[in-house]
């Protein structure tokens, strides 16, 4: 059995990114997700988040070199996480995001993004 991707430790899927933030997900409601080459996932914001970020993990594979893989854009109230997957495989990806109020501390500072869900993602090119 090949063991999972190394991700956030917690609950797979976006269930915890619609109870803790209000991200309603549009294209991916399960966990698993099959993909091809490419994959766009999206989510309706239902109160006003800032800095989303993503991350891909893959045994064997430097997340650094992954990070290029991984971009995002915001639309109004739609969030698209978008991925280009270097090679075929099962990947898990992290995304992050904070509340915009919550976005600097009383100091000043920026707060740390918080994890918000994570999927498993199976990319082949039959998908």
């Amino acid at each position: 059995m090949v063991p999972l991707p190394d991700c956030a430790s917690g609950e797979w899927g976006p269930m915890k990114a619609t109870r803790l933030f209000g991200l309603v997900p549009i294209t991916h409601q399960d966990a698993l997700v099959f993909a091809g080459r490419e994959l766009d996932v999206q989510f309706r914001m239902s109160r006003l988040l800032t800095d989303f970020m993503a991350t891909l993990h893959k045994n064997g594979a430097e997340e650094k070199r992954l990070s290029k893989y991984v971009n995002h854009s915001v639309t109004e109230d739609v969030v698209t996480i978008h991925v280009t997957f270097p090679e075929e495989g099962q990947y898990g990806m992290d995304i992050y995001t904070r509340d915009i109020d919550q976005g600097v501390a009383e100091t000043g500072q920026k707060q740390l993004l918080t994890h918000c869900c994570k999927y498993l993602i199976n990319s082949s090119k039959r998908n």
